[in-house]
């Protein structure tokens, strides 16, 4: 939630942090639906796309159509701007070899999308 309030950006959908989408409970996957829905309405210009390991955190058994879903769409509609290695950064180093679990991608919409 921080990066829009520093960015001075408003988020794509109301779904600004995926702890209550990746737990194990009966409104999950319609959470997870009206956020795929509202993604694919709004159509960003960009996407920060926060390591599973640093911020999806899901139960074991929750639903997963919001990963299932991201996986093939990201690919279609969104080239990769940068990738952020978070340990690396944290210890001030600017490159990184390939990332590991904590990772941030930048990711830019496709022209024509």
């Amino acid at each position: 939630p921080e990066i829009y309030f520093y960015a001075r950006r408003r988020s794509a959908t109301g779904y600004i942090y995926m702890y209550p989408l990746t737990e194990k409970h009966d409104y999950a996957v319609k959470m997870q639906e009206e956020m795929i829905r509202e993604i694919e309405k709004a159509q960003p210009e960009w996407v920060v796309y926060v390591s599973p390991h640093e911020s999806w955190l899901g139960e074991p058994g929750a639903a997963s159509k919001l990963q299932d879903w991201w996986q093939g769409y990201w690919g279609a509609h969104y080239g990769l701007d940068r990738t952020i290695d978070i340990e690396a950064e944290a210890r001030g180093e600017s490159e990184a070899a390939p990332p590991n679990p904590g990772y941030v991608l930048l990711l830019k919409r496709r022209p024509g999308l």
